[in-house]
């Protein structure tokens, strides 16, 4: 039940979590990778929050991140991504999802993004845009809750560190504290996908 992948897609241009005044609990911890989580106010989903590094150019990771039409070739479940508006720092992505043991999720989100190519800084920002995008269909899931950023920040010229933060809610009929406990174990997951991305010398940079 890996539904985080499901909203990867993103940077901060502003964390949408700053105004929550709960503190972060540190739920995991492996190299290079460090997950927290919160409780958030009127919502039984918790927020999550990551920090990861890459061995790998900033420039280089971002762009494995920016290329959203390209997750349904090494994101794990992600079934079909559309884009169905697009401008030089906007775009309006439908995306569909298949994980294990659940049924199919989808979503239409609305991504923003700054880049400071000088400063090596790259930030995104989205939520969840549903009427942007297809109507939902019977035997898919809608999900209504998603909102999430980015942040990719060069640590030398060969090392990137993510920042990555997500509030969502799986929809159906999905126990909150499965929900909770999946979205904090699927996070390594979804940076093995984009650390693998970046290594594979048949993916064209």
């Amino acid at each position: 039940m890996k539904w985080i992948l499901c909203c990867l897609v993103g940077f901060a241009l502003a964390n949408p979590g700053v105004k929550n005044p709960n503190p972060w609990e540190k739920v995991n911890e492996k190299k290079d990778l460090v997950i927290w989580n919160r409780d958030v106010p009127g919502s039984s989903v918790r927020e999550l929050r990551a920090e990861a590094y890459v061995d790998f150019p900033v420039d280089k990771v971002w762009k494995v991140i920016d290329e959203i039409e390209k997750y349904t070739e090494f994101m794990p479940y992600m079934k079909q991504i559309k884009v169905v508006e697009r401008a030089p720092d906007k775009v309006v992505a439908y995306h569909r999802f298949d994980a294990p043991l659940v049924a199919e999720r989808d979503y239409t989100l609305t991504i923003l993004s700054e880049v400071d190519a000088e400063k090596k800084i790259y930030r995104r920002t989205w939520t969840a845009t549903n009427d942007k995008g297809p109507k939902s269909v019977s035997g898919i899931v809608r999900v209504d809750v998603c909102e999430g950023s980015w942040m990719l920040t060069a640590d030398g010229p060969n090392r990137t560190r993510l920042e990555y933060f997500l509030h969502t809610n799986p929809g159906g009929s999905v126990p909150m504290w499965i929900a909770n406990k999946a979205n904090s174990i699927s996070l390594p997951d979804m940076f093995a996908a984009i650390r693998n991305r970046t290594k594979d010398s048949t993916w064209t940079r």
